[in-house]
């Protein structure tokens, strides 16, 4: 939901001539979601696979593991995104 706001946010702000820096801030938080959704999805789908097989360790747990702390950085680089775009947009509305 939250990438469908900022989806319709870019939209409006392209018709308002949006300056270059806040359209790829823009840019940078969708891509950033999209990765995380694809990460997410990877996890999930991994963990329903460990948990069907049975398997408790070895290569998928670990390889779990660093989906997880992938998707963690993720998430972290979408929330200084976000900040870098809450300082553009503030910018813009002064």
């Amino acid at each position: 939901m939250q990438r469908i706001a900022i989806l319709d946010n870019s939209r409006a702000m392209e018709s308002q001539d949006t300056p270059d820096k806040a359209q790829e801030a823009i840019d940078r938080i969708v891509s950033a979601l999209d990765r995380i959704s694809s990460a997410s999805s990877r996890v999930s789908a991994l963990a329903k696979q460990a948990e069907a097989s049975g398997e408790g360790g070895g290569k998928s747990k670990a390889k779990l593991m660093r989906l997880i702390n992938k998707h963690e950085a993720m998430r972290e680089d979408v929330a200084n995104t976000l900040i870098d775009l809450d300082k553009v947009i503030n910018k813009l509305e002064a």
